[in-house]
């Protein structure tokens, strides 16, 4: 069982949650396949050529390995996996959520397996290459009759830089 609790340790009940689970393979010889039974989601995301099969059990979903594997294939950065990882990986969307409860296995063989997961959609969030370019002002002091100086314009231009800086940050 998976439950979220707020600082103070009282139930959170979230109005959107995703978990990803990555690298469900199998040993040899279809033996120790890897599963996931989910219950209570929402729905689920899986790669266009997944390489996980899915069916509905009487405890949920169920999530099963279908392809052999090795600790070789395993996937080391969770937002840069290659196409295979993601085909093998699977996402559970939760709404309205105080837990959930998921059970992980792996049928009857010899070959350990390892479950790694995270919590964010792994299939769903990508990087982007931004390009970086070079802006280059020139701004002018503007004198009082009584000696102060009034504001430049290159502060606004500063400004106008630091919120264009959060916005590609995902700010707020």
């Amino acid at each position: 069982r998976f439950s979220i609790f707020d600082m103070d340790e009282k139930p959170l009940t979230v109005k959107f949650f995703r978990i990803t689970f990555y690298d469900l393979d199998e040993g040899p010889h279809h033996t120790s396949r890897e599963y996931i039974i989910a219950d209570g989601m929402h729905s689920e995301d899986t790669a266009k050529d997944t390489q996980v099969e899915e069916k509905k059990v009487h405890e949920g979903e169920k999530f099963m390995a279908s392809e052999v594997g090795s600790g070789a294939d395993n996937p080391h950065i969770s937002t840069k996996l290659t196409d295979e990882q993601e085909e093998r990986s699977v996402v559970l969307e939760f709404k309205d959520i105080h837990h959930f409860d998921t059970t992980l296995g792996s049928t009857k063989g010899h070959s350990p397996r390892n479950f790694a997961f995270a919590l964010h959609s792994a299939l769903a969030c990508h990087q982007v290459k931004l390009a970086i370019t070079t802006t280059v002002t020139t701004s002018t002091v503007t004198t009082t009759e009584s000696g102060t100086t009034a504001p430049a314009p290159f502060l606004l231009w500063i400004q106008a830089f630091a919120l264009g800086a959060a916005v590609l940050a995902g700010w707020p």
